[in-house]
Parts: structure tokens; sequence; C-alpha cells
């Protein structure tokens, strides 16, 4: 028995179990690994400051970037 993993940074983990006679060869196709998204919210006083992740401008405080964004669990320059 073998096991199969398509990996990504921030991704889940693709897996699948594979079991191969002697001498059999076999094709395995897994899907993508699945982006893990993330959220954030951000306040400033006074409100409306600009803001920007990863140098791409996202709303004005307070906002609240969701899952929509696409924004990957991790590190971002805020």
């Amino acid at each position: 028995m073998y096991i199969v993993e398509a990996r990504g940074s921030n991704h889940k983990t693709i897996t699948e179990e594979i079991t191969l006679g002697e001498l059999e060869k076999k094709t395995v196709t897994l899907s993508s690994p699945i982006p893990i998204l993330g959220s954030l919210r951000v306040e400033s006083d006074p409100m409306g400051a600009t803001v920007y992740i990863d140098g791409k401008r996202m709303d004005e405080t307070p906002c609240l970037i969701d899952e929509s964004a696409g924004l990957l669990i991790g590190s971002h320059e805020v």
C-alpha cells in the first residue's frame, strides 16, 4: 500500500491510498490541493484609513476582509 499526496503551501493536502501488486503500474491523478482561506478585520482611529494587503488596495477602515477576497492563511504585509 502507498499513500500519494498533493501538497501546497497554505493549502489542504489531498491524499489517496493505492495498492499495487508486484510489478503492477498505475497512473494516479489527484485533484489540486484546496486553498485554506482566512479573514481579517481592520480598524483604525481615525476611521477611513486605506487598507492594503500585500500591496493590493482592499478597502477602508473599519472593514472585514473575508474569504471572498481569496486571502490565503499565513503571513501578509498589511
